[in-house]
């Protein structure tokens, strides 16, 4: 009976820890046949599911693919579609820009007669069910900001010289709205700063009660004589709740540099200087390289980031060129997954973890785009890509993730807590996705060690920068509660930082933060929505089995006893006749 039990026991532990790897027991790459490159993440709607935005027809047209609730499943929608004639599109970027707690789009076109660096901008203001348009026009002005006014309408461009400087910015740049130096002793205060890459150098522009030329810092670019220079990123590389600063680049190597060396350079701000955090070892034949598409779009070097095997580290995502022995090059997706390195002065560092070629067997299809999306909106992160095939034609794709199946998550979205109609009598407010907030957590693993992980919402939003429209932090394989959740949304000039903290979270549990009234920081609300990860199920199951096989145990021995009970007052009787 004892062998038994400790037999059933270890099954169930087996059972237990059983883990999937991806793509090694269903079927996780959907193809689409739907043409266009994706472009943007938003939740248009407001029904906290993640629509698409793409570019299609050529680059005449921008399109929404609308996330169904029922599957991960994205259908094009007919009502919310727009062309350009004569006019190709170059970006999106959805927010609200009107203040009317409903989602607008932002659209740069370049017309197709120009060479040069002409652009065009559009606001299609939208009402959830089409886009209502109008264009600004701008003058020569390397930093101009324009304010819409109270009747939802944007007043003259006000040209910002003055304050950032007459610079013009770096093609293709990579401005950040984001809290970039938020470890240092004297700016532990959630508030937002800017970053702003111009030809001559990178500028972190720090809030400081506003922003002004005494609290900005000059950084310098990795040597371009030796370095062709991606995209940044502004990650929390080791979960520190520091903001770091990364740049995907190809080292020039060889005679007239006829080969390149992939590598992410990491900024050191206590040496200031770039470092290079990745390893490459055994994989010569990869590398980063600008790609053309058929729209006229040059992508850059970039990296998207998410943390896509929940260890609570952030993991990256990107496009690489791979030379394959016959000499072919193909465009391929690849993870850089996020690992200790005590030689690094960060103790972290990126390796090959996952490329498309393992799913995608078609030789002829080459990966333009690709990033981290929730498309199951599980808290676990998918991967949504674009590829072309041989004829030039484009096909959006996603690969779910079943390589997580027993870490757990907490997923974090802020809101505008702005309202529309009649919000504030009838319901609680929600709003859009908003740019700019900047969110940590605190928990501990394990071994009862502090974990502070922080990141900011959608800090990014030109050259396809496909930010998730929320932040899904990985906790590990410890449910523990999350003891602390801070919040805090961008603030005007002189005006208080605006944050709150929440307590005592559940794990895999997707969390909506409504900061509304915005200066009222003690009535935002925090709502929460669970997601049972699939170790908290498998340990429940196991432990009903486990009760299932005890009482079987139980009643089993009990039985034994009774009969042996009655086996022994039968030979009690017969021994003692009287006693009948």
């Amino acid at each position: 009976m004892d062998s038994l039990f400790l037999t059933l026991l270890l099954l169930l532990l087996i059972v237990l820890n059983h883990q999937s790897c991806f793509g090694a027991d269903k079927k996780i790459l959907f193809n689409t046949q739907i043409n266009g490159l994706i472009a943007a993440f938003n939740d248009f709607d407001s029904d906290r599911f993640t629509d698409v935005f793409i570019i299609t027809d050529d680059g005449h047209t921008l399109q929404l693919l609308e996330s169904l609730e029922d599957e991960p499943d994205l259908q094009p929608s007919d009502q919310i579609k727009c062309s350009f004639q004569n006019e190709k599109i170059t970006g999106i970027i959805p927010a609200d820009f009107t203040g009317d707690a409903i989602m607008d789009v932002l659209v740069i076109t370049k017309p197709e007669s120009s060479s040069g660096k002409l652009f065009k901008i559009w606001i299609l203001r939208g009402n959830k069910t089409h886009l209502e348009y109008f264009l600004i026009e701008t003058t020569n002005c390397p930093y101009e900001l324009w304010i819409m006014n109270s009747i939802y309408k944007l007043s003259r461009g006000e040209c910002r010289r003055n304050q950032f400087g007459d610079s013009p910015l770096r093609l293709p740049h990579s401005n950040a709205f984001v809290n970039i130096r938020n470890c240092q002793p004297d700016s532990l205060d959630y508030s937002t700063d800017i970053v702003i890459t111009n030809e001559k150098h990178i500028e972190y522009w720090l809030n400081r009660e506003g922003f002004n030329i005494e609290n900005r810092i000059n950084i310098r670019y990795p040597d371009e004589s030796l370095y062709t220079i991606g995209q940044s990123a502004y990650i929390d590389l080791n979960i520190d709740g520091c903001i770091e600063h990364i740049i995907a680049v190809c080292k020039k190597e060889g005679f007239f540099h006829q080969r390149c060396s992939p590598q992410i350079l990491w900024y050191d701000n206590k040496q200031n200087e770039w470092i290079n955090i990745a390893d490459f070892t055994n994989h010569s034949n990869l590398y980063f390289e600008t790609i053309d598409t058929e729209f006229d779009i040059q992508l850059p070097i970039a990296v998207r980031s998410g943390d896509i095997d929940s260890d609570g580290y952030v993991d990256l995502i990107t496009v690489m060129k791979n030379k394959t022995d016959s000499g072919q090059i193909k465009q391929i997706a690849v993870i850089l997954r996020n690992i200790p390195d005590e030689t690094n002065p960060n103790r972290r560092k990126f390796i090959l973890f996952w490329t498309s070629e393992q799913l995608i067997h078609n030789d002829n299809d080459n990966v333009e785009l690709v990033s981290f999306l929730d498309l199951q909106e599980n808290g676990k992160l998918d991967i949504i890509l674009t590829t072309k095939n041989s004829t030039n034609h484009y096909n959006i794709q996603w690969i779910l993730n079943t390589f997580v199946d027993n870490s757990c998550f907490l997923k974090i979205l802020v809101t505008s807590g702005l309202c529309s109609e009649t919000c504030p009598n009838e319901k609680v407010p929600y709003g859009t996705n908003q740019p700019g907030p900047f969110v940590c957590y605190e928990t501990s693993d394990v071994n009862g060690q502090l974990m502070k992980g922080c990141s900011a919402q959608l800090s990014q939003s030109s050259y396809f920068a496909l930010q998730m429209p929320y932040s899904i932090f990985g906790l590990g394989e410890t449910p523990n509660f999350v003891e602390t959740v801070i919040a805090s949304i961008p603030t005007n000039e002189n005006q208080p930082i605006r944050k709150s903290k929440w307590t005592q979270i559940v794990p895999d549990a997707q969390v909506v933060l409504i900061p509304y009234p915005p200066n009222e920081t003690a009535y935002w609300i925090g709502k929460l929505f669970y997601t049972p990860s699939n170790m908290i199920s498998s340990t429940l199951a196991v432990l009903a089995i486990l009760c299932a096989v005890l009482i079987v145990i139980i009643f089993i021995l009990h039985r034994k006893e009774v009969l042996e009970d009655l086996t022994d007052h039968e030979e009690y009787k017969r021994h003692w006749p009287e006693s009948r």
